[in-house]
């Protein structure tokens, strides 16, 4: 059993990472919303949200927390500039929040054989069949993500700079395209990376 812990700052991805790190070989060890909140012990390998990094990195806070395991930072956005931060401040591996289940758990793994992770991870959304053909532009992923983040329209208008009415087309496309019709099951597919 690979015991995880868990330091995730929005609540929806912290869900959906219990949920996704309760399957398998997996069981969660412990859940926290900051690197400075008690951290277990016993486990064997730490996720990390990049939320709780950004404002530690240049506190070696990532560096303290890669002493207790090896750590897995998720991330919205994987530049090559922040994966070379994450990986100099002792991060085993760097995976995009948007990477499917089966990235993350095989990303898990080979962060524990002491694999060399500290590459781009591609996102590895599953989208069904027909949806593969109509992906999520870039502006759809981003709409995306600020819902599963539990955004109102409104407050997703406001942050993009866009029509709350243009908010509301995008997530009926989204519907369209991945064959949801209910946003808290299309957000729980999206936190779990498993859109089909």
């Amino acid at each position: 059993m690979i015991r995880v812990q868990i330091v995730e700052t929005i609540p929806i991805y912290l869900i959906g990472l219990v949920s996704l790190y309760s399957q398998q070989e997996f069981e969660v060890a412990g859940t926290a919303t900051s690197t400075s909140d008690y951290l277990s012990w016993h486990a064997d390998v730490i996720i990390v949200d990049s939320q709780a990094v950004n404002t530690g990195l240049e506190k070696g806070a990532l560096t303290q927390v890669a002493r207790i395991a090896p750590v897995i930072v998720i991330a919205d956005d994987v530049s090559d500039r922040f994966v070379d931060q994450c990986a100099q401040a002792g991060a085993a591996a760097v995976i995009e929040r948007t990477a499917s289940a089966t990235v993350v758990h095989e990303t898990t793994r080979k962060t524990l054989r002491g694999k060399d992770f500290r590459n781009r991870v591609s996102p590895g959304v599953a989208l069904p069949p027909a949806a593969r053909k109509s992906a999520l532009s870039p502006r759809e992923q981003q709409v995306l993500h600020h819902v599963a983040r539990g955004l109102t329209h409104y407050e997703i208008a406001r942050l993009l700079n866009i029509s709350q009415h243009t908010v509301e087309t995008y997530v009926k496309r989204i519907r369209g395209k991945v064959g949801r019709g209910n946003k808290a099951v299309l957000t729980r597919a999206a936190v779990l990376g498993n859109l089909h």
